[in-house]
């Protein structure tokens, strides 16, 4: 004998069968006796999916790994290993992205610098230094391996930077994302080796 309460289905034995579904899901998903079939209207059926719109595999997995990389904290290596698993910046116009975000856009990834709607018109870009930056290959910093600068990007004191062949270290962190050359900020928060 199947006992049917709001949420909660329970067999003969007294067990908990299933929590969550409602009485249109196990109408879709299983028989019920004669007599508890008149309990179900037809404004609780949902319409079949019919298979072309069913997501492949790969699809499906693509999906789940957009989602999981939304509130998983990776190192820059990380995420530049699995671009695919990361939101379009076109797929995110009109929606509110927080700080730490990656998303792509172009030939790269972008890491949100501050919270904000996505807007069509604002592109990561230099334009848009305030709100993006560009996610790249990690770099020890040392001399022996400086980070290649690539503006719009923030500088940390200590750190060792290249741009143009030229190996700059960096002498105060600039707090945000700089937009010029570093050949223009020798004295504000570089100097050259």
């Amino acid at each position: 004998m199947i006992v049917l309460t709001d949420k909660e289905v329970y067999s003969d034995a007294g067990k908990l069968v299933h929590r969550l579904g409602t009485q249109s899901y196990f109408k879709r998903c299983g028989r019920l006796p004669d007599d508890t079939a008149d309990m179900f209207e037809e404004s609780d059926s949902i319409p079949e999916e019919t298979e072309s719109a069913k997501p492949t595999l790969e699809e499906q997995i693509k999906a789940l790994a957009k989602v999981q990389t939304r509130t998983m904290s990776l190192t820059n290596d990380e995420a530049l290993s699995m671009p695919d698993c990361f939101d379009s910046f076109e797929e995110l116009v009109g929606q509110e992205v927080q700080a730490g975000r990656i998303l792509r856009f172009g030939d790269g990834l972008w890491k949100v610098r501050q919270a904000h709607t996505v807007q069509a018109h604002y592109p990561p870009s230099m334009a848009t230094a305030a709100l993006y930056e560009r996610v790249d290959r990690e770099h020890a910093g040392t001399i022996e391996d400086p980070i290649p600068y690539s503006p719009p990007m923030e500088i940390f004191a200590g750190k060792h930077y290249i741009q143009g062949g030229t190996v700059y270290r960096c002498t105060r962190d600039s707090g945000q994302a700089l937009t010029h050359d570093l050949s223009a900020l020798v004295g504000l928060y570089v100097e050259t080796l």
